[in-house]
């Protein structure tokens, strides 16, 4: 009895000690993949706006024009929405006194 007890304890500890590397790798590449994504929707977004097309663009990317055209229409409506937020919290014409994390938040170009 003593044995097969000593067998499964010895397979838990053979099991927990790989799944914990194997979270931490996961983890790191979790948090790569994020930065990549980042990186890769600031470039599209700096390109639009500087006016290349679409299809240059995604001939730069090797994807299709229409995910360029949904990617940059989905990053002007964030900042347009921003933009309206800010109006409606802010008059221009008079500072706003309060430093919330919602003006942190915003995007620069915006304010």
């Amino acid at each position: 009895m003593r044995l097969a007890d000593a067998e499964r304890e010895g397979e838990l500890r053979a099991r927990q000690l790989p799944s914990a590397d194997l979270l931490r790798q996961v983890t790191r590449a979790a948090k790569r993949k994020h930065d990549a994504d980042t990186e890769y929707e600031q470039a599209v977004t700096r390109a639009g706006r500087l006016g290349l097309s679409h299809r240059e663009i995604a001939t730069a990317a090797q994807i299709s024009h229409g995910t360029i055209r949904a990617s940059l229409t989905r990053a002007s409506t964030i900042t347009d929405n921003w933009g309206v937020l800010l109006e409606l919290c802010c008059a221009p014409s008079t500072p706003c006194l309060r430093r919330s994390a919602f003006h942190a938040a915003a995007p620069a170009r915006v304010r």
